[in-house]
């Protein structure tokens, strides 16, 4: 039973850089003043929105790597240009990770909040957000 609990436990760590050997298409929120890719192929940016998320500064969330939010790239379809594929395609939308939490992510202009979520404007934009315990 305590190997199985150790085991559950490691799968479900903290993301590491140094132990996944490639981040390729993932990107962290760990406040880097300049958007830059490392080695490992991660690509480092600001805050977003997450320390607002989670109800703290900006410098609290850069100073706790654990709430450091890793994303994959798919996830910022605002990255695609300001027209939306078919004309119903969210700003954002997809999940998110930290070290204790998974965290689904949408903003959809004229979209009702979903049951279970959370709103939150920044710059002029609703997102919705649900944060999940892993």
């Amino acid at each position: 039973m305590l190997l199985t609990l150790v085991a559950a436990s490691l799968a479900f760590a903290a993301p590491s850089v140094a132990a996944r050997g490639s981040w390729n298409n993932w990107h962290v929120h760990d406040g880097s003043p300049t958007v830059y890719t490392d080695a490992t192929g991660l690509t480092h940016r600001g805050v977003s929105i997450f320390p607002a998320m989670f109800g703290i500064s900006s410098t609290a969330y850069i100073a706790s790597p654990a709430l450091w939010a890793y994303c994959t790239d798919a996830t910022d379809k605002s990255l695609l240009g300001p027209t939306p594929v078919n004309g119903n395609q969210p700003l954002n939308a997809g999940h998110c990770q930290n070290a204790s939490s998974i965290i689904h992510i949408r903003a959809n202009p004229g979209s009702q909040l979903p049951p279970g979520w959370t709103g939150l404007v920044s710059g002029g934009v609703t997102y919705f957000f649900k944060i999940t315990a892993r």
